[in-house]
């Protein structure tokens, strides 16, 4: 027997998404509970420096909220300039310094994605234009490309930024609102949000195959304001 309207299974919401950031841009997401940092291949980040133990520094979260441990490291591991000698709590903009190696991390929760998941869907929805290759499900907070549902979905924040895209279709979305929508404002004094942002929209084009910039759809960057969505 198929579900009745009212006895629809609502969609999966995502856990907690953490990521590290390296300041060459390249991004590390959490895919598991823990994340191991060190010079050996059986880490989740390997490190190739003498400098970095085999197994350096451990990232894991408990209770939703995360933690890094430095595990005996020959030269320690740092947190915003203070090394870390016990199990030390992570938010969003906080600096991880192993050996020379500098990484940001951030991490969204549950709460901005269902908050911006019912926000658009209320206000902002608007109908794609006749046989446009994205698609986003509002309500089921999915995307589809090519007809084809994007798997694995996209982390809360690529979410957020996309669905505000999406729904000024054609038109620019200014920095400053980019930045209003997908940033709580106690982040904002602890977040490169230039770099973060430029970091997230390259991101997303790589997750909905924006290679070709002459080729629809695609995030196209306006300079000196911010970005806009064609479709």
């Amino acid at each position: 027997m198929s579900d009745s309207p009212t006895n629809k299974p609502k969609p999966l919401l995502p856990q907690p998404t953490a990521r590290l950031t390296s300041p060459t841009g390249d991004v590390y997401e959490f895919t598991m509970p823990a994340l191991r940092l060190g010079r050996e291949e059986d880490n989740q980040i390997v490190i190739d420096s003498r400098k970095v133990s085999r197994h350096h520094a451990l990232i894991f979260m408990v209770d939703g909220s995360f933690f890094v441990r430095d595990l005996d490291s020959k030269n320690g591991t740092w947190l915003n300039g203070t090394p870390v000698q016990a199990d030390q709590p992570l938010r969003t903009g906080d600096r991880l310094k192993i050996a020379g190696h500098e990484f940001t991390f951030t991490v969204t929760r549950p709460t901005d994605f269902t908050e911006t998941a019912s926000t658009f869907t209320e206000a902002f929805f608007a109908p794609p234009p006749p046989g446009a290759a994205l698609e986003l499900d509002f309500e089921a907070v999915q995307v589809r490309l090519n007809g084809r549902l994007l798997n694995p979905p996209l982390s809360p924040l690529e979410w957020k930024l996309l669905a505000l895209l999406y729904q000024q279709q054609g038109k620019v979305c200014t920095r400053d609102l980019i930045f209003e929508k997908l940033y709580n404002a106690s982040d904002l004094s602890d977040i490169p949000l230039d770099t973060a942002l430029e970091t997230l929209v390259s991101r997303l084009r790589k997750r909905l195959e924006m290679i070709d910039p002459n080729r629809l759809p695609y995030i196209r960057a306006v300079r000196g304001m911010g970005y806009r969505l064609e479709l």
